[in-house]
């Protein structure tokens, strides 16, 4: 029983093959040696020919079988008899047989003899979808044969009648699905072969409407190829199924669309899009396709012909797996700085040819330059001295741990990379990376394959202890309070994580990450209920000190990014849950709070400080905890000389080129030093003045910061210009090389001064030192 679709219909106001029609000769004299001299209709030459007789049955009974006198012509390829024992045209309406009969048919300017029909498509008079004619293939390449299904029979092709031709064939034309159209085309059978495959025969076969883009066989051969070469498949089985499958899909789009009507984005039924302008079709890969042949007009939708297989990009995905390690995935995946960095940090065979799998956190192009611009770094060509390019290796390597790890398996925990230190994943949506420095970095895009890793990338730069001295990361400097809680690790003042703190304890008073001043925060994750965190004095109250005299409790508070538990914390000193004050956090900012004591009942005394949520839990950094902030006097911070300052001293130290404000190389705190280089000789001086004298009667101690580059070297501090052995205000410190040696000096050793004029540096040797954050508290 063939398949005839309901909604094909046509009113004709002609009748089918009645040809009265009269074939005159052209003005060339041009005869039809088949006519002989009894010159008869194409309802006449089937009436005459018995191996046609079921035809006219059928024709008799869709009442195409009377003769009208209007000038067509037609081209009818005519079942013989054979063609209908095996089909059962009893169960069609007439209407349905009208349609099968029209699709034998065509309505041409002269008659298609079959000398002068090519391979190809032609129009019928059926109807398929918008009532557009349906197509029919005409294969001449081994032959004479329609559709795929039906030769010309010897001996009854060519049949010239006075209104057409007649061609007799095997076979029954039922009205093709876009399925068939693609069997029927030897031009098609790769695909045809693929969409059985892929078990989409039934789908291309089905009542909707739909448009198909068939790939050629040259298209699949080359597609073929390239799979054989790069995923090491030889045929459509070894394809995993669900990747042929959107593969087949991505060539499949809804409704039945005229080549004239497609432009711009479309949407696939395998969920992606292409993209059509004019006949060129733009895929998810780099190479686009060409519209070959047009408008093949099935029942069930049309096909467009294509010189190549479209790739949608889980299937490009797959491919740049199986073909691309980490650094050309990343480069191929627009990650170029950080690719060009791997090259210049001579990584590219550690990252490439590595016999163990990586994964790779890579920083996005922006986050990797604001990095180094920081370092005053504006391209990677500047990076040309061995420390350079040791430092960029760092970094890299920080990004880098060793195994395959997919966002799957990313958890909880401390991940130890290639350069040595530990990143820690903080599981989630989205998961975050916990560096050394700043605030986590969220990762934006997970499961990058390659062919020896797997990639994901991070909003920022992921930063070590390393990188943090390396690229001058220092962050500022914490506020000096009357009475300290914390501010950097480690704990002072007797302090301790109380043993009892509520259940669900996860803390790290070292945390590196996530930080308001300094060096270390403390990070609290807190579990359900009512949790909380205590620090306590040692021996609890009865180690209780005495803050008589501070009136404010001063404390900062972070909640990440995504947070969805508990936004409301209350502060508790010394354990007093009837008088304590709350603090709304909010997500992603630091909230800085000044609570007066008198929140907190008006305590004399210090032995506890406590933070308690109620709610769902949450991962809460606290910061610069203390009493009463204290006033203290900058000498120098950052930047460039105070205004009305001015630089004095001997041994050519006045000279610009030897001292330099707002150095980026070596910083401890904040983001800029001085440089000073002592090229004339050992004890040249450096003389910082005030430009007028500044009461120091109420500060105790002078800070200072030093950076020394060789071993076994020391610092004269002096005051006032005094830098005699005989004067009072100045000491000697040793200095350790290769790293900050911070000072924090009594004003009692060094003459107890109460006015200050000038801060003074002398060198023992004659190169370079660097000094930062010199105030008095």
């Amino acid at each position: 029983m063939f398949k005839i679709y309901k909604n094909m219909t046509l009113r004709l106001s002609i009748v089918f093959v009645a040809m009265l029609l009269v074939f005159s000769c052209d003005e060339e004299g041009e005869s039809f040696s088949h006519l002989g001299g009894d010159p008869r209709t194409i309802t006449e030459i089937i009436t005459d020919t018995p191996e046609l007789s079921s035809l006219l049955q059928s024709l008799q009974q869709a009442n195409l079988n009377v003769t009208f006198n209007e000038e067509t012509t037609f081209t009818l390829f005519a079942p013989v008899n054979s063609a209908f024992s095996g089909a059962d045209l009893s169960g069609l309406t007439d209407e349905e047989l009208e349609q099968l009969l029209l699709y034998h048919t065509v309505n041409t300017t002269t008659a298609d003899f079959s000398k002068n029909l090519e391979t190809g498509y032609i129009s019928t008079m059926a109807l398929g979808p918008d009532d557009t004619n349906l197509s029919l293939f005409i294969n001449k390449e081994t032959g004479f044969n329609v559709n795929g299904i039906a030769d010309g029979v010897d001996n009854l092709l060519d049949m010239a009648a006075t209104n057409g031709v007649i061609h007799a064939i095997d076979g029954i034309l039922a009205p093709p699905t876009i399925f068939d159209h693609v069997k029927g085309n030897p031009s098609f059978s790769m695909f045809w072969e693929a969409v059985e495959v892929a078990g989409l025969d039934v789908q291309l076969s089905s009542n909707g409407s739909m448009t198909v883009f068939a790939p050629t066989n040259a298209a699949f051969e080359s597609f073929m190829l390239a799979v054989q070469n790069d995923l090491g498949y030889n045929s459509f089985e070894e394809i995993p199924l669900d990747l042929l499958t959107q593969i087949i899909e991505y060539h499949i789009i809804d409704g039945n669309n005229a080549s004239g009507s497609l432009a711009g984005a479309i949407t696939t039924q395998q969920g992606e899009t292409l993209n059509v302008d004019g006949t060129v079709i733009a895929d998810q890969s780099e190479v686009n396709a060409n519209i070959l042949i047009e408008n093949v007009q099935g029942v069930n939708g049309m096909v467009h012909a294509v010189d190549k297989v479209l790739l949608p990009n889980s299937a490009v995905q797959v491919i740049k797996t199986a073909t691309l390690n980490v650094v050309d995935r990343a480069r191929d995946a627009g990650y170029t700085v950080f690719a060009d960095a791997v090259e210049v940090a001579g990584l590219t065979d550690a990252f490439t040819t590595n016999t163990e799998s990586i994964t790779v956190f890579i920083p996005t192009n922006e986050a990797l330059q604001a990095l180094f611009a920081t370092a005053g770094i504006t391209d990677l060509s500047e990076i040309d001295t061995p420390e350079e390019t040791e430092a960029l290796n760092a970094l890299l390597n920080y990004h880098v741990v060793s195994g395959f790890i997919s966002s799957s398996v990313l958890v909880n925990g401390m991940l130890t990379t290639l350069q040595g230190e530990e990143i820690e994943i903080i599981a989630g949506d989205p998961i975050q990376i916990q560096d050394k420095f700043d605030t986590p970095s969220v990762i934006t895009s997970t499961d990058i394959a390659a062919t020896n890793g797997i990639i994901h990338v991070v909003d920022d730069v992921l930063v070590s202890d390393q990188g943090i001295e390396d690229y001058g990361l220092n962050i500022i400097a914490p506020p000096i309070f009357g009475f300290e809680i914390y501010t950097d690790a480690p704990l002072i003042n007797n302090l301790t994580v109380a043993s009892d703190t509520w259940a669900g304890m996860d803390y790290n008073v070292a945390n590196k990450g996530t930080v308001k001043t300094g060096s270390t925060a403390i990070r609290q994750t807190f579990a359900d209920g009512w949790t909380g965190f205590q620090l306590n004095v040692e021996g609890n109250e009865a180690g209780a000190m005495d803050i008589t005299g501070n009136s404010m409790l001063k404390a900062s508070f972070y909640l990440p990014e995504g947070s969805t538990g508990a936004t409301v914390i209350r502060v508790i000193l010394n354990d007093n849950y009837a008088t304590f004050p709350t603090v709304n956090l909010v997500e992603g900012e630091w909230v800085d709070v000044e609570l007066p004591l008198s929140d907190f009942g008006n305590p004399t005394e210090f032995w506890q400080f406590a933070v308690q949520i109620e709610g769902d839990p949450i991962t809460l950094f606290m910061d610069d905890i203390g009493f009463d902030e204290t006033n203290s006097y900058t000498v120098y911070s950052e930047g460039d000389i105070n205004t009305g300052w001015s630089i004095g001293g001997w041994g050519n130290i006045i000279d610009n080129q030897t001292y330099e404000f707002g150095n980026l190389e070596q910083v401890y705190l904040g983001f800029e030093s001085i440089k000073l280089d002592f090229d004339g000789g050992a004890w040249s001086a450096f003389n910082y003045q005030a430009d007028s004298s500044v009461d120091i009667s109420g500060y105790t101690t002078l800070k200072v910061a030093v950076y020394a580059e060789e071993s076994g070297q020391q610092v004269r501090i002096a005051l006032n210009g005094n830098f005699n052995d005989t004067d009072p205000y100045q000491l000697f410190k040793p200095l350790n090389a290769g790293e900050w040696n911070y000072f924090e000096i009594p004003l009692t050793d060094i003459g107890t001064p109460t006015e200050f004029t000038a801060f003074g540096v002398q060198y023992s040797g004659g190169g370079v030192i660097y000094i930062d954050n010199v105030a008095f508290n």
